[in-house]
């Protein structure tokens, strides 16, 4: 069951820049702690409101959070439908497309790492975040498709379709362990954001138009 309805838009001008300070005050937070180590109280001071002002627009941190996720996934869908659209795609070379796609991804999960951590680990655990996050992955395999396929021509692989969906997954996997949970990869030579992006970007590049292997050795 999610929780988004317990949240209701206040009528008051007044109170809806209260509840965007909160909303704002939470993402902040959200940065350099986690979802747990984050108390009402210390939100209530960094968004300038009492405890019970909170509870009078808020329900839990739970309900907050999926508030949140509302608004970096509606953000994220608007950004991914012009940015993956195919008319795009046909205008750019793949390597091309793929640079500037993955140079936008990197940057959202660079800027709003600390929600995505918050959503990711809350999916794991409860139904209200799992299924709003498959339905908006989903949509990001979805748009992904939709782009590169416009240059299966250059894809080798026997099932292009197969071979763009494990490169969203791949690009996928790094964006999260690479920036979301960056603390728990304490790699011995960290990369800046401009080497990430040239790593991520060979590493989907070179599976999408390398011939995979007929077999494994």
């Amino acid at each position: 069951m999610s929780t988004a309805s317990a949240i209701v838009e206040p009528q008051q001008a007044r109170s809806r820049r209260t509840l965007q300070r909160i909303l704002d005050a939470f993402e902040q937070a959200l940065h350099t702690q986690t979802f747990e180590e984050i108390t009402v109280g210390t939100l209530c001071k960094r968004a300038r409101c009492s405890v019970g002002t909170f509870y009078g627009r808020v329900e839990s941190k739970d309900v907050l959070l999926d508030h949140l996720r509302q608004r970096v996934f509606e953000e994220a869908r608007t950004a991914l439908a012009e940015l993956f659209s195919p008319a795009r795609a046909r205008s750019l070379t793949l390597s091309r497309l793929l640079a500037e796609q993955l140079a936008v991804l990197l940057d959202f999960h660079l800027q709003r790492r600390g929600v995505l951590r918050a959503v990711i680990v809350q999916a794991r655990r409860q139904t209200a975040f799992a299924g709003p996050t498959r339905d908006f992955n989903t949509s990001v395999l979805r748009h992904a498709a939709d782009a590169w396929l416009v240059h299966r021509d250059l894809i080798p692989h026997p099932d292009p379709e197969i071979a763009v969906e494990q490169a969203a997954l791949m690009a996928a996997g790094y964006l999260r362990e690479s920036v979301v949970f960056e603390e728990l990869w304490p790699t011995p030579l960290p990369l800046d954001r401009d080497a990430r992006l040239r790593q991520l970007h060979h590493l989907l590049l070179a599976f999408l138009t390398t011939p995979p292997p007929a077999e494994i050795p």
